[in-house]
């Protein structure tokens, strides 16, 4: 879903980022303040101990699943894809850029 929804380049509705699990609650616009307000109270009323505690195993559990070297991973394979595409190939032949690459400088000869 992830995927789809960054191919897509879209935004989501309310209703569509509840029934993705991107958000738990859903409010008119005029009741959120209060909403959120209401949500802040509860945490903030909860033990601040048992807070970090859970907080501290949510973020151990992450690093267990290989969560942060995931992350560090995917960004470095894509900075070499990249660097890679933006690169003279091998025999010197050709040169392949990114398409925003092509329209960052479409933009800049448009505006010169």
């Amino acid at each position: 879903r992830a995927k789809y929804l960054m191919f897509d380049n879209r935004f989501l509705t309310a209703r569509e980022a509840m029934d993705w699990g991107f958000v738990q609650e859903v409010h008119p616009s005029e009741e959120l303040e209060a909403a959120a307000m209401a949500y802040a109270e509860r945490v903030a009323q909860q033990d601040p101990f048992q807070i970090r505690l859970m907080k501290h195993s949510i973020h151990q559990m992450q690093e267990i699943q290989g969560f942060t070297p995931h992350i560090l991973s995917s960004f470095s394979d894509r900075m070499v894809r990249a660097a890679n595409a933006a690169a003279i190939t091998t025999d010197g032949a050709t040169r392949r850029e990114y398409i925003s690459v092509e329209r960052a400088r479409a933009n800049r000869e448009q505006q010169s």
